[in-house]
């Protein structure tokens, strides 16, 4: 912190105070991103408890940690409101200072409970990802260990910042009130940029966990294709949280500080809005299915399809032919061994009166030959025939409502 006021102290006498620089005013920009994202996240949130009537599926945890983090950051919308107004965010410092000094206790108030509600509002909707991960997925064993590992690193990273900000200084009050003796606080800058760090790797992990559940669901390309971009519009909240990290490495955010809130806070509401956003899609599949008419619904399957089944012949053809001349040596290899193997097996059920069977472990095929009292009454056993069975695996797999169409 003492780094951050002597740039402020030499930045005073080295920049030229003219009347145009000092008339700057970006405080109506913090205002509108705070209003349009408070708009934003109230409609999508309203539109997905909405479309929660075209599913089958009740309301899970993930709903519950979606509209705590909706109320948490309506008060950092509100925040960056209430700093225009009494903290003199938007004017450069000097103008305050000179005009308006009253005006810089309450930028660090304000600053300090913004920094309060951002790491619960960054946090709440990244944990409500990943619940609903758990719910529709339905992830056993490794799967759902990193899951649980990802609830609780979330929750711990969030309760240490949030801690961490309000001990920034000693006593709380030097953090406003710099005449307090005694008083000390912690370097502010460093600790956002340390806090960065694990942020971006969270936020990568969280996008890249469902991927491969997806890709491996029994579901049309153009299906996968969609629920793999509806999961990705989280990207767009780790490009804001890196536009915020990137202003506060490459600003000292603390010299001119009123005038870098703006930039600071305004992509601090992006970064969560569009964490809220991203939670909110996955649950519009139905409604929109529902409400699309069959021929854009068609016309969009069938341009996938096609671009899919372009790239797939593609690749399958180049690999068809450097392949085709060992699998047909490799095949006919196998063909004359199963056929040997199986005359072989046959022979001797027949010397050993038809007690045995013959199982095929690739088809779960089993041809049993030996009598049985459900047969058609005849010569069976001395005419040699034999009795095949088809075994039969059933697999119930347990699927989100979310992945359909509608309710079944």
């Amino acid at each position: 912190m003492a780094t951050a006021l002597l740039l402020a102290a030499e930045s005073e006498t080295t920049r030229t105070l003219t009347p145009e620089y000092l008339a700057e005013d970006s405080g109506d920009q913090l205002i509108g991103i705070s209003i349009a994202f408070a708009i934003l996240t109230t409609f999508f949130l309203g539109l997905r408890f909405f479309a929660k009537q075209f599913t089958a599926g009740g309301y899970g945890v993930d709903d519950y940690f979606l509209v705590a983090a909706y109320f948490v950051d309506l008060g950092m919308c509100a925040v960056g409101i209430v700093m225009v107004k009494v903290g003199g965010v938007g004017r450069h410092v000097e103008f305050v200072e000179e005009f308006h000094p009253a005006l810089l206790t309450g930028w660090a108030k304000c600053i300090l409970a913004f920094e309060v509600v951002y790491f619960a509002s960054v946090a709440l909707p990244k944990m409500g990802i990943v619940c609903l991960y758990l719910r529709v997925f339905n992830w056993k064993g490794m799967m759902r260990t990193i899951a649980y590992a990802l609830l609780a690193t979330l929750a711990a990273t969030s309760v240490s910042f949030i801690v961490t900000a309000c001990f920034q200084c000693r006593p709380i009050e030097f953090w406003w009130d710099r005449t307090i003796p005694g008083g000390q606080c912690i370097d502010v800058q460093a600790f956002f940029h340390a806090q960065s760090i694990p942020g971006f790797v969270l936020d990568f992990v969280i996008m890249a966990l469902p991927l491969r559940t997806i890709w491996g669901l029994k579901l049309p390309m153009h299906k996968r294709i969609a629920l793999v971009g509806i999961f990705m519009v989280g990207s767009f909240g780790v490009v804001a949280s890196i536009i915020r990290a990137y202003i506060f490495f490459q600003t000292s955010a603390f010299t001119d500080r009123t005038w870098a809130s703006v930039g600071l806070v305004g992509w601090s509401i992006i970064e969560t809005g569009t964490y809220i956003i991203a939670a909110c899609l996955p649950h519009f599949r139905p409604m929109i299915s529902h409400y699309t008419p069959p021929w854009l619904k068609s016309m969009v399957r069938k341009t996938i399809s096609q671009a899919s089944n372009s790239v797939s012949k593609a690749t399958s053809s180049k690999n068809t032919q450097n392949r085709r001349g060992d699998d047909e040596v490799e095949l006919t290899a196998r063909s004359r061994k199963q056929a040997v193997d199986t005359e072989s097996d046959m022979a001797g059920d027949e010397e050993r009166g038809y007690s045995g069977g013959i199982r095929s472990p690739a088809s779960g095929m089993t041809v049993e030959v030996r009598k049985s009292d459900d047969m058609i009454k005849g010569n069976w056993a001395q005419e040699g025939q034999i009795r095949v069975t088809t075994e039969v695996k059933l697999e119930r797999v347990r699927t989100s409502a979310f992945l359909n169409d509608a309710k079944p």
